[in-house]
């Protein structure tokens, strides 16, 4: 079952195909063979739960309070296990008091992400079997290992589009790059998420006796990492990398101690500057790519945000002007 799971989290951010195929070539092919390996990995979970009743008799437990209580004091992190039944149970009261049950259940489109029903018991289930199958150290190395080389392929991949070197003929001259997920934010986003990763499976995994290696090896995946966030041109996932590292680095001073952090801090330091020397000196054939402008309009792009949703000027906010009673209408003061 661990190499399903493997497989899932591997496989699905790099599977596409080509939009001259299909025009959904980036979202149906990850639905389809997410789904199907999480039905998989059900199927074969509700087997080893059944083995398991018969050998112990056929017994079934039994549920009261008592029994609830003594097993979340047993491991306080258990409770996550209960917010996400908690999660899946309003989702289910709200599907079946839906207007629309098939949309609901299925989504507007039932070959695409969203969030349906559908979805939702797909994440439950795989989390389920995450959170009662993966019990050794070996085991979170090997899906951190496994997410960060499918982060790798989908960085190199973003690299590659901004070149034109595309191997798939999906080009995007003078758009920003989409790589496999087909949304520059979302592959911001997916390899934001796998910089601190990369940083923790580098400094903790015990397997490389040579730490020298060990950080080379870290440090040329982060760069490949943020360079293909740097050519999304998405200013979100750039904030939240930052914000990203200096959590982890204070983190990591926290846990494992100051040279820890060190170490970090040193790989980050020169997967930036690697990159910013690639993106400043290595132009792409339709020409160099303009990041700074973009990178200094993150202020300016945040401020408007904020002002088009908090009142300005007297005039209520757009936000507030979607209810029925908004601060012009209610007698509240606009300065409010």
């Amino acid at each position: 079952m661990e190499l399903l799971w493997l497989f899932t989290v591997f496989l699905v951010p790099v599977t596409f195909v080509s939009p001259e195929s299909m025009s959904t070539g980036f979202v149906v092919p990850k639905v389809t063979l997410y789904r199907s390996l999480v039905g998989v990995i059900c199927a074969l979970w509700i087997i080893e739960m059944g083995l398991a009743r018969q050998r112990e008799g056929g017994t079934v437990p039994m549920f009261n309070l008592a029994v609830v209580k003594r097993w979340l004091q047993g491991n306080p992190t258990r409770i996550l296990v209960v917010a996400a039944w908690a999660l899946l149970g309003s989702d289910l009261i709200s599907t079946l008091l839906s207007s629309s049950l098939s949309i609901s259940l299925w989504g507007r489109e039932p070959a695409q992400d969203g969030a349906n029903f559908y979805n939702t018991i797909s994440h439950f289930v795989l989390f389920l079997v995450l959170a009662t199958h993966l019990k050794t150290t070996g085991q979170l190395w090997r899906i951190f290992g496994a997410v960060i080389a499918s982060g790798l392929l989908v960085g190199l991949y973003a690299v590659l589009q901004f070149y034109e070197l595309d191997p798939f003929g999906i080009n995007l001259i003078g758009r920003r790059i989409v790589s496999s997920l087909g949304n520059p934010i979302f592959v911001g986003a997916f390899l934001l998420m796998l910089a601190p990763m990369t940083l923790s499976l580098t400094l903790g995994y015990p397997g490389t006796p040579n730490v020298s290696v060990r950080l080379i090896l870290g440090t040329a995946v982060l760069t490949i990492l943020v360079l293909g966030m740097a050519y999304t041109q998405s200013r979100g996932p750039w904030v939240g990398l930052a914000v990203a590292l200096f959590v982890f680095l204070l983190l990591a001073s926290m846990a494992a101690g100051w040279r820890a952090s060190l170490r970090a801090l040193v790989m980050s330091v020169v997967a930036i500057g690697i990159t910013w020397t690639i993106v400043t000196f290595v132009p792409s054939p339709s020409g160099a790519a303009k990041l700074s402008t973009r990178a200094f309009s993150v202020g300016s792009a945040v401020a408007s945000s904020l002002s088009s949703e908090f009142p300005n000027g007297g005039r209520p906010s757009p936000f507030l002007s979607g209810f029925p009673e908004s601060g012009a209408t209610s007698g509240i003061p606009s300065s409010m």
